[in-house]
């Protein structure tokens, strides 16, 4: 009897004890709360502990968790949704590429150089000229070196199309960088510097081949720019109501290096980012990926970098635990691949940066490691590549969760694969419509219509 009583002082202890610490951090009342259940879509009431949210409902049911310490808040109407999860944004080190002047807004060739023009007369001390958002329709071609001389002439000037793909160099710039015309393109026809009829440089670099040249014209301070990117673009993220981003590659001008300036980018971000959240100052979660954007790289060696990343950086605030390629070029520039011809270029079909046996090495590899991929995939070849590599991880790992990223052709049969296969899919119907003359453009070179999108 004395051994019943004594369990049941125990007992009645911890239900005191349980009971007592159901006060809540944070209550939200008078709110308009969009649960995304459609059983309970709509809720008046949110209480938070901690990390978690412990309760949806209405005013009565927040009484019993609103104590001494809890900081009631009172919408007044407003509405409360879900964290945004954003599945495919370079949040941490992308704002170099929209720095300087502006074009999306140009009308012209001659508005653009005019705009080029008066920035950099406005900004004397810069020793770089930047600037982003041309396209080859606006400037009615290619762009040449000698155009951008008239409104640069005195030092080095680099700016970006709207996809941050290409880029527009003068002449200073050239020099500085050491382009001749023994030069060498990356990968001929994917990656490459365009050239006059004797094989001079013209200005114009096509698929990131610029990016060694931004890192030697001195524009690329890594110590300065990827924390001030983060620092910026994560909490514009989070201002807006996202709580979580997969960054699919840290967007450095050394992502070619992946063996190299890909890796030591990579951890120099993702220590930063340790830092922050170590201090509880990272605005969101992050999942970051190494990325393989290379015709030359290793791929055990670059999937040993992505198990060592993911063995470091596997906290709740900060992840790596997948992969990213980049096999390819775009449509728009004429080099994404292709199963059948450009319409506009009868004999040609594209071409890969990342050979489709590489992508099924890295993929299967990553598989063993319990790491998954994602693959931009513009052209349907490329789509065909990424789906081939990916059944074959499934043989290796059931639940591999490798994925499409941006899929934006995709031939028939390979649509059916992926829907019998459960492959993931990030789409990006954008990119059809929106970069250089866009849905016409993209019918133009491609030869049938948009509406056989995924």
């Amino acid at each position: 009897m004395q051994n019943l009583i004594l369990v049941f002082i125990i007992l009645a202890l911890t239900t005191f004890n349980a009971f007592g610490n159901t006060s809540a951090d944070i209550v939200y009342t008078n709110a308009n709360v969009r649960t995304m259940n459609e059983a309970k879509p709509l809720a008046k009431v949110l209480a938070i502990k901690g990390n978690k949210i412990v309760m949806v409902g209405t005013e009565d049911d927040a009484k019993s968790w609103i104590g001494a310490n809890t900081q009631v808040i009172d919408l007044d109407g407003k509405t409360l949704l879900p964290g945004f999860i954003s599945t495919h944004d370079h949040l941490i080190a992308s704002q170099w590429t929209t720095s300087g002047v502006q074009l999306y807004d140009a009308t012209g060739k001659q508005d653009a150089l005019a705009k080029i023009k008066a920035y950099a007369k406005a900004n004397p001390d810069h020793k770089v000229i930047k600037g982003v958002g041309w396209d080859k329709n606006m400037l009615e071609g290619l762009p040449i070196a000698a155009d951008l001389d008239k409104a640069v002439p005195d030092r080095p000037a680099i700016i970006l199309d709207n996809t941050i793909h290409d880029a527009w160099m003068n002449t200073a710039a050239l020099k500085a960088a050491n382009i001749t015309k023994d030069t060498p393109d990356a990968v001929p026809g994917v990656t490459y510097w365009v050239r006059d009829s004797e094989g001079n440089p013209t200005g114009a670099a096509i698929e990131i081949q610029w990016f060694q040249s931004y890192i030697d014209i001195g524009a690329w301070d890594p110590d300065n720019m990827i924390p001030e990117s983060a620092e910026y673009l994560l909490n514009l993220a989070a201002s807006n109501g996202t709580t979580m981003v997969l960054v699919p590659g840290i967007v450095t001008p050394n992502i070619k290096d992946v063996h190299g300036g890909m890796e030591k980018d990579f951890e120099t971000a993702m220590d930063i980012l340790q830092d922050w959240a170590e201090s509880d100052t990272l605005p969101l979660r992050v999942q970051a990926q190494p990325f393989f954007k290379t015709p030359k790289g290793d791929p055990q060696r670059f999937v040993n970098f992505g198990v060592r990343m993911n063995k470091k950086y596997n906290s709740d605030l900060l992840r790596s635990r997948s992969l990213k390629i980049h096999p390819e070029g775009n449509t728009v520039a004429g080099t994404a691949p292709f199963i059948d011809p450009y319409k506009n270029q009868p004999e040609h079909r594209g071409t890969f940066n990342v050979q489709p046996d590489t992508t099924m090495s890295i993929v299967t590899k990553a598989a063993k490691e319990g790491l998954d991929v994602f693959i931009h995939t513009d052209g349907d070849r490329s789509s065909r590549a990424a789906v081939d590599a990916i059944i074959e991880a499934r043989k290796i790992d059931a639940n591999n969760r490798s994925a499409l990223h941006h899929a934006i052709w995709v031939h028939p049969d390979d649509q059916k694969r992926i829907i019998d296969n459960k492959i993931p899919v990030n789409s990006t119907p954008s990119f059809t419509n929106t970069f250089g003359g866009g849905k016409l453009d993209n019918e133009r070179m491609i030869g049938y219509p948009v509406s056989k999108l995924l």
